[in-house]
């Protein structure tokens, strides 16, 4: 269904019925498929809605900077097109972690909970796995390249197509202007973890035992991991109710729950930390 707010007509899957709500924000590059095993899974629990972002999937484009900070105020523009008038559970994957903290500092009221899955960390962004995010943004500049050539029948795209992404040129536009903004965003989220003043908001934050990115031993892989279950502590810390799980056998995607395995173990962990917080929402 498409909803349409004063900054965009956003398309939205609505599933499930229910006391609790749930908002799913996509990390980079994703649109709402990403969200489809974890959705149909959380449905018993309530209602459960995913989203394109403007530029991404069916999501009208937006010319707009494609910043966390603009994408937070965009959030909230589709929440009150959607006219729900009680607080949600929002969870967000990788970069959309930055979009519901920042949403979250807006709209405070309308959030129960934020649960975080497996989240970009400013200082993980500035300090390690370059040559890896050097890679990605390259991959995201030859796909835009090939959309807009219309290469249809690419490998590339063929790959890209079974994983429900766009083929279309404003996607990968989405995406390189999204990396355009990542050292913004990082300072924005530097300063707002700096803050003294904790968030009321319970913070669930969901880290992955297998982390993405190149490593050249198995110690020098271990001790990113280190850093990252360090990074992540801090957005755990920054609510008076926070939390890190650590989850061994997932990784960056699986943590989406993307197969019925990692689905559950997520589904696990995100609705016991939602009762224990209020056991009657």
């Amino acid at each position: 269904m498409f909803i349409k707010g004063e900054l965009g007509t956003y398309y939205a899957k609505i599933v499930g019925e229910g006391n609790k709500i749930f908002l799913l924000e996509s990390g980079m590059m994703h649109t709402h498929h990403q969200w489809k095993q974890l959705q149909k899974a959380l449905s018993k629990y309530g209602t459960i809605i995913s989203y394109d972002r403007l530029g991404y999937g069916l999501s009208e484009e937006s010319f707009l900077e494609r910043s966390s900070n603009q994408q937070a105020l965009e959030c909230i523009d589709f929440l009150k097109a959607l006219n729900i008038n009680k607080p949600i559970n929002m969870i967000a994957h990788s970069l959309g972690s930055y979009i519901a903290l920042l949403a979250q500092k807006y709209v405070p009221d309308c959030f129960f909970t934020i649960i975080l899955l497996d989240p970009t960390h400013p200082r993980i962004e500035e300090n390690y796995q370059k040559i890896y995010e050097k890679i990605l943004y390259q991959y995201s500049e030859i796909m835009y390249f090939i959309s807009r050539k219309k290469i249809r029948k690419s490998v590339l795209f063929r790959k890209n197509d079974q994983k429900n992404l766009s083929n279309k040129p404003k996607h990968w536009k989405t995406v390189l202007n999204e990396w355009a903004h990542l050292n913004e965003n990082n300072k924005l989220i530097k300063k707002l973890l700096s803050e003294k003043m904790k968030i009321q908001t319970p913070v669930l934050v969901l880290t992955v035992g297998k982390q993405s990115g190149i490593f050249l031993s198995r110690k020098s892989k271990n001790a990113f991991l280190k850093e990252v279950i360090k990074a992540h502590r801090e957005y755990a810390d920054f609510s008076v109710q926070g939390k890190q799980v650590m989850i061994e056998n997932l990784n960056h995607n699986k943590i989406c729950g993307s197969n019925e395995k990692s689905c559950c173990m997520v589904e696990k962990e995100i609705i016991n930390f939602i009762n224990r917080v209020n056991p009657k929402n």
